[in-house]
């Protein structure tokens, strides 16, 4: 990924992200208007689930800049994803 590209992909989630959740909240709306048999597929409250869009989206958008991360570096995430739903 070019450093522009990079720049305007994290200048452009600063703004949202000082919606907090909301703007994951949007989305998930957006979503479920399109597609409403996915709701069932959110079994926790949706702002939560909206916060954790926003917060793992922040560490997606923190790493890159890191060269060739591969799911492999994910691999440790997985049981902590799983448990939050």
């Amino acid at each position: 990924m070019k450093p522009e590209q990079v720049h305007s992909i994290r200048e452009s989630f600063a703004e949202i992200s000082r919606l907090d959740h909301v703007a994951a909240l949007v989305s998930y709306r957006r979503l479920f208007k399109l597609d409403p048999a996915l709701r069932s597929l959110f079994t926790l409250n949706i702002e939560d689930e909206s916060r954790k869009l926003m917060d793992i989206l922040g560490a997606l958008i923190a790493m890159l800049e890191r060269p060739r991360v591969s799911i492999t570096n994910f691999a440790p995430w997985v049981p902590a994803m799983w448990a939050m739903g």
